[in-house]
């Protein structure tokens, strides 16, 4: 089991990737970059993670964990569409190197023939929002042309490039877009939570 000091060093990788990540993108954030940027020597990388591959994994997985536990903060919300309301709302309080880095991993997964986050899965990018979806399975099926994989697209495609949008420009206001997805998502039928 790791000491404090080892898992702090562990921490300060996955940060450091985070911001290079978002200064960079993927492509641009090599090995060199992200331990200059922790202050690491380079072997301190490639200890922890046997890949860049399982380094990402690890981003993915740190970033996917501070969304779960805004999700649980979110989950008060009574269903899914006011839940991504909420998220969105909330996440012009979270680092926005984060929410690149989050977009350049997303981008990598949808690019890439398998998920940047395959060693595990805990991290999948791609399987995130099917996740997030699940009680609208059954709903989605028997309700909308293209049943549940359209609905996974759907709400992918708009949260992504909503989040892109806010990521660009400061002053525009997700919202209205917002509300008419979570709008679309309350007429889907969703599975009783008690079931």
């Amino acid at each position: 089991m790791p000491d404090a000091h080892e898992r702090g060093t562990r921490q300060a990788l996955i940060e450091a990737a985070v911001e290079v990540i978002a200064a960079e993108g993927i492509v641009g954030a090599t090995t060199r970059r992200i331990t200059d940027a922790a202050g690491l020597p380079l072997g301190a990388l490639h200890y922890w993670f046997a890949t860049k591959g399982h380094l990402l994994e690890a981003v993915a997985e740190h970033i996917l964990a501070r969304i779960a536990e805004r999700m649980g903060q979110a989950g008060q919300a009574p269903d899914l569409a006011d839940q991504l309301l909420w998220l969105f709302e909330d996440s012009g309080r979270y680092a926005p190197e984060e929410q690149l880095a989050f977009f350049e991993i997303t981008m990598q997964s949808l690019r890439a023939p398998a998920p940047v986050t395959s060693r595990t899965g805990q991290g999948d990018v791609a399987g995130f929002g099917e996740k997030m979806l699940e009680p609208w399975r059954a709903g989605a099926d028997a309700t909308l042309p293209g049943g549940f994989p359209a609905l996974v697209a759907l709400v992918k495609s708009a949260t992504i490039g909503m989040w892109f949008e806010r990521l660009s420009l400061d002053e525009h206001d997700i919202r209205p877009g917002m509300e008419l997805l979570a709008e679309l998502l309350r007429h889907v039928p969703r599975a009783d939570p008690t079931d």
